[in-house]
């Protein structure tokens, strides 16, 4: 998503991720999410 939101000149990428589901989905964690949006600005 953040690739096509980047070739299209797009400035914001929306995720429907809950916090609680963490216990069977881990990258719905708040610092996953964190650590994605440092990773995806950097290009």
């Amino acid at each position: 998503a953040a690739a096509v939101g980047y070739r299209r000149g797009l400035q914001t990428l929306v995720g429907g991720m809950c916090e609680t589901d963490f216990s069977g989905y881990p990258d719905c964690r708040d610092d996953t999410l964190k650590a994605l949006q440092v990773a995806v600005s950097l290009g």
